[in-house]
């Protein structure tokens, strides 16, 4: 059976749908939208507040937020997830850990430029909001994964996958990975986990 258990099964309304394993996920108008459990994302910050805000004191237990969005990106039309969207959750979930090395290297590697560019932003709480770090793994402190966008856009029959990251530097602006699969397609704010325009035109692929 399909990772998204039949969507328009008999006696359902057609704003809930059924992913695997029982998460259900809801149309709020614009979104197919749910939370899934990603155990790989435990230990980092619980990130599930409006704007990507801190939910919890405590680390996360790797719940988070899915969006996935219609593929006919038509709020008049509630249309069910596509085959590669499917197959890009089916991604997502089968290689966590996988995913959640390959994006916490990428904003390590763009750390020290970010951090240089937040230094007068941050003035004397630059060493509390982004220290010095020398392992991906110290990123764990300071970033919460918040929702993970699965875009309309496709390649090679997959979706490309959006991370949108709350962390400490940038409350207002957050932090955003997109990939397609296991490559990094760009590092970003929380904009570039959901920027289908920019797809659709070829700018990043």
């Amino acid at each position: 059976m399909s990772w998204f258990d039949r969507l328009f099964r008999k006696g359902q309304s057609q704003a809930d749908a059924r992913l695997a394993d029982g998460v259900e996920v809801k149309w709020d108008g614009h979104f197919w939208a749910g939370e899934i459990v990603l155990p790989a994302w435990a230990g980092f910050q619980e990130r599930l507040c409006a704007y990507s805000s801190r939910s919890a004191a405590a680390p996360s237990d790797g719940k988070v937020q899915v969006s996935v969005r219609s593929p006919t990106d038509n709020d008049n039309t509630i249309t069910p997830p596509s085959r590669e969207q499917e197959l890009a959750i089916c991604f997502l979930r089968d290689n966590a850990e996988l995913l959640r090395d390959r994006v916490t290297r990428a904003i390590f590697e763009e750390y020290l430029e970010m951090r240089e560019s937040f230094a007068d932003f941050l003035g004397e709480d630059l060493d509390t909001k982004m220290p010095e770090m020398r392992d991906p793994a110290e990123l764990k402190s300071l970033i919460g994964l918040s929702t993970v966008h699965i875009s309309d856009v496709a390649k090679d029959g997959v979706a490309y996958v959006g991370f949108e990251f709350g962390c400490e530097w940038g409350e207002e602006h957050g932090l955003g990975v997109m990939v397609h699969k296991d490559r990094i397609i760009e590092v970003g704010d929380s904009e570039t986990a959901f920027d289908a325009w920019r797809l659709r035109r070829g700018e990043i692929a």
